[in-house]
């Protein structure tokens, strides 16, 4: 799949200035994994009501305008236990500590124009940003939270990460944002996932971490549907995303991250995992360790049965896939897709 092994360029970290590559065994518990009922297990969770609405739903059911950080915060609060509280982002909002959302509360936020139509749109300029200003996570929740259409981010120089999503909590990523979070006191720059987290559109990009994880530091449940996770940046292992509980990639395009491997036990470029990994489909293209597997490194259980691997690079072994230990079941049928067919890995 065009993975190659080479030398390795000596880049450090671009999104996090303050950050320090340490040296550091991060011993890391293994959390008893969720187990999952299909790839819409997350359905399961949320009110039926709130399952795969589009923008445009969003926006014709809205509950509450806000335009400053008073304004969201007194809207959570008052937001009904168990039903769908809808909350649209008026303008950008800056946030001077943690935004929380309590157990038991549904929220959906989302960007709207004046005339309540949604905004979106390839870039982050075209969504309206929920910007951190203190060294704190963005969101942190126990609740439930789609982000249907906002960029969740930090100010300048400002340290953590962009959600973090507790024991109990739900976060559904359907449009916008997670971008440019810097978490430099341990793993998870733009996602720290301790419960239930479904990706099924948007991007999670240029976000970093000391540790693991620059992407998504999981240790509970992770469904990836679509979207994209791409240029994110680590100093430890998974660039992309660091797995240790079940990560299961149905769609969507892991592409363009890097883990520059701080210790000897350092790897994965697009995705690291000693947990339960299942590649169904998706993309894991183009991305760089300094250390072992390009685009995978696994010491868990690694199951591929769809899906394409290629033009990932690693700087010691494993360009597309690295196997430590564990359990590395490949199921691929006649026709296999064009591409397992006709590239090839490198390794020297």
């Amino acid at each position: 799949m065009n993975n190659v092994t080479k030398s390795s360029s000596g880049r450090g970290f671009r999104w996090c200035a303050r950050a320090t590559l340490v040296s550091l065994l991060c011993v890391l518990a293994i959390m008893p994994a969720l187990p999952l009922a299909g790839p819409n297990f997350f359905m399961a969770l949320l009110p039926s009501q709130a399952a795969f609405l589009s923008l445009t739903d969003y926006t014709d059911v809205i509950d509450v305008r806000v335009s400053n950080a008073d304004e969201l915060n007194s809207a959570i609060v008052s937001a009904p236990i168990n039903p769908v509280y809808v909350i649209a982002l008026t303008a950008d909002i800056y946030l001077s500590s943690t935004l929380g959302i309590p157990y038991g509360k549904n929220i959906v936020l989302v960007g709207v124009k004046p005339d309540d139509t949604a905004k979106s749109g390839p870039s982050r300029d075209d969504f309206w940003q929920l910007i951190q200003t203190a060294d704190t996570p963005t969101i942190t929740m126990e609740g439930t939270l789609i982000l249907a259409g906002i960029v969740v981010t930090h100010a300048a120089e400002r340290n953590g990460p962009g959600v973090q999503v507790n024991w109990g909590g739900t976060l559904v990523l359907e449009d916008g944002f997670i971008s440019g979070n810097c978490n430099a006191s341990y793993s998870g720059g733009g996602v720290n996932n301790n419960g239930t987290f479904a990706m099924t559109g948007g991007t999670i990009s240029n976000n970093a971490a000391t540790d693991d994880g620059g992407g998504v530091f999981n240790q509970r449940s992770f469904t990836m549907t679509g979207g994209t996770i791409s240029g994110n940046e680590v100093g430890g292992s998974g660039g992309g995303v660091y797995n240790g509980g079940v990560f299961v990639l149905n769609g969507g395009t892991i592409s363009g991250n890097r883990a520059n491997c701080g210790d000897e036990y350092s790897s994965g470029g697009g995705v690291y995992s000693y947990g339960d990994f299942t590649m169904m489909g998706g993309v894991i293209l183009d991305n760089w360790s300094g250390r072992n597997g390009g685009g995978v490194s696994s010491s868990g259980t690694l199951t591929i049965e769809g899906g394409a691997i290629s033009g990932n690079t690693a700087c010691t072994d494993g360009g597309g896939v690295y196997v430590l230990r564990w359990t590395f079941v490949m199921k691929m049928f006649p026709p296999l897709p064009p591409g397992w067919r006709k590239s090839r890995n490198h390794s020297w």
